[in-house]
């Protein structure tokens, strides 16, 4: 929500330096478990996604194997799926 926004912004105030080549901050701005969607800046990377649908009860099925550092826009620039497309499907654009 607003309010843990504001507090990762202060946390980045006053660790970040503001380079632009570092370890950043990316926000998953809204997740509809009832519409099984969701808004993501394009750095979100694909176990930040995964991470906050499984709360709801859901997945994110593409699974490459770099899930674990794969950002959203790589993913479906690659048409990246993994093991588990077989049922989830590849992600695409």
């Amino acid at each position: 929500d607003e309010l843990d926004v504001e507090r990762a912004l202060e946390v980045c105030r006053r660790r970040l330096a503001g380079q632009s080549v570092n370890e950043g901050v990316v926000f998953v701005l809204q997740l509809d478990p009832e519409a099984r969607t969701a808004v993501v800046q394009p750095g979100v990377i694909c176990d930040q996604l995964r991470d906050a649908a499984q709360e709801h009860g859901l997945d994110f099925p593409p699974d490459p194997a770099t899930h674990d550092h794969n950002t959203l826009g790589g993913m479906i620039g690659n048409n990246s799926c993994g093991i588990q497309s077989v049922y989830g499907g590849k992600t695409v654009g």
